[in-house]
């Protein structure tokens, strides 16, 4: 394998995960919000039920963030790492302080114990 060039995450609500890859984190709408294909959501076991997803891009890779009405389970209260439902996306910044102070203004929780995590020098980041 050579790449990623995409990935999905499951959401509750569309717009407010917008605005937070969009303002937090920089991420572009690639399209507005759309029906998930027929054939995709029977594949998914979700042809019952409203599935509406959102492209956005970061560069060059891609994630599909997917919405489902009515929803599933809530997310689990202080998930840990080692949670067989925990997702994880990380984003290598070059300026960790200005990447802290921008999501700060969207005062989102912190899952990550300590603060930020910062990759060991020996990973060329």
């Amino acid at each position: 394998m050579r790449a990623i060039v995409g990935f999905g995450r499951t959401v509750l609500d569309l717009s407010v995960t917008e605005a937070f890859y969009r303002d937090g984190l920089g991420f572009a709408r690639i399209a507005p919000p759309e029906p998930v294909p027929v054939a995709q959501a029977e594949a998914m076991g979700l042809a019952d039920r409203r599935a509406t997803q959102l492209r956005m891009r970061l560069g060059g890779q891609t994630v599909i963030f997917l919405a489902v009405d009515p929803p599933g389970a809530p997310y689990p209260a202080d998930p840990a790492a080692t949670d067989p439902f925990f997702q994880h996306l990380a984003i290598p910044v070059r300026d960790m302080e200005a990447a802290v102070a921008q999501l700060a203004r969207l005062a989102p929780t912190p899952i990550s114990r300590g603060g930020p995590q910062q990759l060991p020098a020996s990973t060329g980041a």
